[in-house]
């Protein structure tokens, strides 16, 4: 079962990236799992942003990926500036309106 959950994460990286590059004619595509940086098997979420970077909702934080490593967010108690679950589900992006000067970057 965890063979199956890891092998749609394999599609889903191989259709962002072919949607997000149609005028290559090859495709980058690879296998993650939590032996590479991955902090669980289970990808419950996947979303490419404006930036590039590839986010991964798992059942055990949220995973950046840069194209090289993984950056892993959890929910830390003692700490009211981490994310409030580990249990990720859904990957939006932020956006700011209304402000002057750039956005945030991301930690």
């Amino acid at each position: 079962m965890v063979s199956h959950k890891v092998n749609i994460v394999y599609v889903l990286l191989g259709v962002l990236l072919t949607l997000n590059h149609l005028e290559a004619q090859t495709v980058d595509a690879r296998k993650f799992t939590s032996l590479d940086g991955l902090s669980n098997n289970k990808v419950n979420a996947v979303f490419q942003d404006s930036r590039g970077f590839l986010w991964l909702g798992t059942n055990d934080g949220l995973n950046r990926y840069d194209g090289y490593e993984f950056v892993i967010y959890r929910h830390i108690p003692a700490d009211s500036t981490s994310i409030i679950s580990n249990y990720i589900y859904c990957i939006s992006e932020d956006t700011l309106t209304g402000t002057s000067g750039s956005a945030p970057t991301t930690a």
